[in-house]
């Protein structure tokens, strides 16, 4: 049956993507996938490489063709802008929505990210947040999933690496806490989150918004104890006050409006970090326990 279903991805050469279209080919699916200036290197031959972009409509036009399901992985994790955020965010989405919905797409799935459920916290929250709300008229057109996950880690990632290679050498760099108390998160395997895409794809679950997780709570002690058990050797734990990442991450800012290019630390980033409770509990089946992950990053 699943291989009857084509499937139009974008965000496909990112680091959840690479992972996604490996688990939608082992399915059976086809997939198209969305590229913007040259093919990746990626061999895969149920995948159609199409070339665009989704915040240029007319890029858009022969994206879908027999495509009757969507998953959307793209947009700006980091921008020079708050605009630049909002082009790919929001405006994207509405791009892509709308050309979804006139060449058929029968379902389509936003990967959204847990911190829309703050949208005043920073430009990249508030982003994520109105690229949820511009799915909501389409609603009545074809079915509508919203997945957010929240920190996703795994072997690959490029944004987490300079924290994985410290986390080798014994050393995780972590927020100070806030007295008396201990911020806590969840976190999901990227392999646990590609599958859940997967079945999502596969079977609509109805309108709801998903926030799926491997660990529904964990503390940076958490994450140190379970490196240390990976490695056989201490992680220590090095603390960051408040004010020195507030100093950094505003140093941060103005780095990327002279250089006119995102970094990956900023005022919105640190933001996040600091909120105490970014915790779920919608732990998904076989989740992969936190040790595993780990050991496969940095093993």
């Amino acid at each position: 049956m699943t291989g009857q279903i084509s499937i139009a991805v974008t965000g496909a050469t990112g680091f959840i993507g690479t992972h996604l279209l490996e688990s939608l080919s082992s399915e059976g699916f086809k997939t198209r996938a969305l590229y913007r200036s040259k093919i990746p290197d990626i061999s895969n031959a149920e995948t159609k490489w199409v070339k665009g972009d989704i915040e240029h409509v007319s890029s858009l036009l022969n994206f879908f063709d027999d495509a009757k399901v969507c998953i959307n992985l793209a947009g700006a994790t980091t921008a020079a802008s708050t605009a630049s955020y909002y082009s790919a965010n929001e405006k994207g989405v509405q791009n892509l929505i709308t050309c979804a919905a006139q060449a058929g797409v029968e379902h389509f799935i936003q990967i959204s990210s847990q911190a829309a459920r703050r949208p005043h916290l920073s430009d990249y929250a508030a982003s994520k947040a109105a690229g949820e709300k511009v799915l909501a008229p389409f609603q009545s057109k074809m079915k509508v999933s919203i997945i957010r996950p929240p920190a996703v880690i795994g072997a690959g990632d490029p944004m987490l690496k300079p924290l994985f290679g410290l986390m080798k050498r014994g050393w995780l760099p972590a927020p100070a806490e806030p007295k008396n108390r201990q911020r806590k998160f969840a976190t999901i395997d990227v392999d646990d989150l590609v599958c859940e895409i997967t079945s999502c794809a596969a079977q609509y679950r109805g309108p709801n918004v998903q926030e799926p997780c491997s660990v529904s709570s964990l503390t940076w002690p958490d994450i140190a104890n379970a490196a240390s058990e990976v490695r056989g050797k201490p992680v220590r734990v090095i603390r960051i006050g408040e004010r020195t990442m507030r100093t950094y991450g505003k140093l941060s800012d103005n780095f990327s409006k002279i250089l006119k290019r995102p970094m990956s630390i900023s005022s919105g980033k640190v933001d996040e970090l600091l909120i105490e409770d970014w915790t779920s509990h919608e732990v998904v089946s076989n989740a992969t326990p936190i040790q595993q992950t780990i050991a496969k990053i940095i093993n």
